[in-house]
């Protein structure tokens, strides 16, 4: 089992995973290509 302090951490983690998918998923598609190019 996880303790609690992990499932904390997995919560916030899949958060702003989500938050961050969806503020790229606003943005100008063109932004979003450049974006990935650099990662």
């Amino acid at each position: 089992m996880l303790s609690n302090q992990e499932v904390l951490v997995a919560d916030i983690t899949q958060l702003l995973f989500f938050a961050g998918t969806k503020h790229n998923l606003n943005k100008p598609h063109a932004e979003r290509n450049k974006k990935q190019h650099l990662w």
